[in-house]
């Protein structure tokens, strides 16, 4: 789950509020000292103009010229963290408070800038003085308890929370997710007190043990599901099943060694078991063990002739040894057995082109065919979204984006940090391709041109954006234009992006049903495929950015793939991001 992001627009008006005061409180300081000022005020008219490295300069002029100008170095933490330079940003924030230990904005600065270290106790530490220092201020009671959230201090943290919407009701609906994050998080809290109640009250209960540790893993907390896994085995060593769970825990850690062990425990105790068998040669396939992963999957296929996944992952096994047309009839065995497959028919639409490029490399040198613009106006529109392609090893996801800047033949463009990352986010997939839109016929395919990440929002920030860039980039692709206002509620819209099931470059309508300072939620059923697709007004420009679908909306009519309503981020919040990545 990702943790919570604070607008920075709030943090820069509570940023300022607090600075304006300080200052008109010290007004014969400023006439002392003219000319640090002069460069303070300068500093301050380029920040909002978003010239931050200019701003910075003349933040650093102001302490030279005087060193005890605490505001010039609080204002320069305030653009350092804007550039995402968190440890000078820190450096400047202390100065500032070892100038003035009461003031109260560096503190709530340095709060941040912790934050996105994840520096935790440092960031609670900062934020409880703030608070000793302004009490009543309640933005700094969310920031609070999205800090004791990232510590699990689940009690503390909703205390922050209801503090924070009893000072300011509106924050109700601006801190919506937060306040949502933290009830789901009590439910799961309450769940493993019930089971860990019940252990306490029987340390035999074997069924309350099992049911502790899948809940376990399905919170990621794997360390304690390994733990109470290991239990259970203790209390029933002959059962497969729970070596089978525990190697899924394993997995997931990607402790690829340890979790073939336990699979091939459970195949020992039930030599019938055809899911550890599958889940085998997951294993052995994430060691680049082929030959025998495929072995494996053969034999949970003879136990359950139905199990469409196996196919899939024999196909998988097959492509990444080279043996595209094996490989592309596995994909086709497992959508006969399950025609809703979109993994099944994304993996073998992938194989088909690779197939086909290896018997034809001059596929790739022919041009691309575009509809008769009469036939298609959304042309121009589509030609501007890409389709993302990224691999690692035997990972891989897709998603979506679209251009947002181009010089001569560079493109860059914006989609989600996590279509371009792995799965914790903390490493960027080895290999990123982009499609543009064209309709190539029966047997060819569209040319990809590889991409590189040029930014990328932290780990930890729920703002997930990238920004690539693509060279080689068709003549008439043009940037998407970006709406100069904030959308409101009821609005109509439309996205383009991509379904899994293979329906690229759909365009889906729907309306604005809620907006707050940090997402939209649309009308509009997406699927996960849609993740950095452009949100557009009627005007076709892009109003926000989608970034994952509300799984609790449901669509009216059956959509392959994982669906629900859009969430998308304002083009505000978009637009405050790609200033400081030098993008106007």
């Amino acid at each position: 789950m990702r943790s919570p992001h604070l607008p920075k627009r709030l943090w820069h008006s509570l940023f300022i509020i607090s600075l304006t005061s300080l200052l008109v409180a010290g007004g014969l300081f400023i006439d002392r000292h003219i000319t640090a000022n002069t460069y303070f005020d300068q500093g301050q008219d380029l920040q909002k103009q978003g010239k931050l490295d200019e701003a910075i300069s003349a933040y650093q002029k102001a302490t030279q010229l005087n060193p005890n100008h605490g505001q010039a170095y609080s204002h320069m933490g305030w653009v350092l963290q804007e550039q995402d330079k968190s440890e000078e940003a820190i450096a400047a924030y202390q100065q500032a408070i070892r100038i003035n230990p009461h003031d109260a904005n560096s503190y709530f600065g340095l709060g941040m800038a912790f934050y996105n270290q994840k520096n935790w106790n440092e960031a609670l530490v900062a934020y409880q003085k703030f608070i000793q220092l302004k009490p009543n201020e309640a933005l700094a009671y969310i920031s609070l308890s999205a800090a004791l959230k990232q510590q699990d201090k689940l009690s503390e943290a909703i205390n922050a929370y209801e503090k924070a919407i009893q000072l300011n009701p509106t924050f109700t609906n601006d801190f919506k997710r937060l306040g949502d994050e933290l009830a789901y998080l009590k439910k799961q809290h309450d769940t493993l007190a019930n089971y860990r109640q019940a252990i306490q009250q029987n340390s035999n209960n074997v069924r309350a043990y099992n049911r502790l540790a899948k809940e376990l893993h399905k919170q990621g907390k794997l360390d304690q599901a390994i733990a109470t896994y290991q239990q259970v085995i203790q209390l029933e060593p002959k059962r497969a099943i729970h070596y089978n769970n525990l190697g899924n825990v394993l997995f997931e850690q990607e402790k690829f060694d340890q979790a073939t062990l336990a699979y091939r425990q459970a195949i020992q105790l039930n030599p019938k078991y055809a899911i550890a068998y599958n889940s085998l040669g997951n294993a052995l396939a994430k060691q680049a063990k082929f030959a025998q992963a495929i072995s494996a999957y053969q034999q949970a296929i003879q136990l359950n002739p139905q199990l469409a996944i196996t196919y899939n992952n024999i196909g998988n096994a097959l492509q990444d040894s080279g043996k595209l047309e094996q490989a592309i009839e596995q994909y086709q065995r497992a959508i006969a057995l399950d025609p809703k497959f979109t993994g099944a028919k994304d993996n073998l639409q992938e194989a088909q082109r690779l197939f086909a490029f290896q018997k034809n490399p001059q596929l790739a040198l022919l041009p691309e065919q575009l509809p008769p613009l009469k036939d298609n106006p959304l042309l121009p529109l589509k030609r501007a979204v890409v389709r993302i392609i990224s691999h690692q090893s035997t990972y891989s996801e897709r998603g979506s984006g679209w251009v947002v800047k181009r010089e001569a033949n560079k493109a860059w463009i914006i989609t989600n940090r996590h279509v371009v990352t792995e799965k914790n986010e903390q490493q960027t997939y080895q290999n990123i391709e982009v499609e543009f839109y064209s309709t190539p016929p029966s047997g060819q395919f569209r040319k990809r041109r590889p991409a590189r990440i040029v930014e990328l929002t932290s780990a930890n920030d729920q703002l997930d954006l990238a920004l690539l860039e693509v060279t080689d980039t068709p003549k008439d692709i043009q940037p998407l234009p970006l709406s100069p206002l904030s959308i409101l509620s009821n609005q109509p819209i439309f996205v383009i992006g991509h379904h899994l099931s293979g329906n690229y470059w759909t365009v889906v309508n729907g309306k604005i049903s809620n907006t707050t300072k940090q997402e939209l939620e649309l009308s509009a059923i997406l699927s996960s495929g849609y993740s950095g697709s452009p949100v557009l007004d009627q005007h076709n420009r892009v109003v926000g950015v989608a970034v994952k679908v509300n799984l609790s909306c449901k669509p009216t009519q059956k959509v392959e793939g994982i669906t629900g309503c859009g969430i998308a981020f304002p083009i505000n919040l978009v637009k405050q991001k790609l200033e400081v990545w030098g993008i106007q």
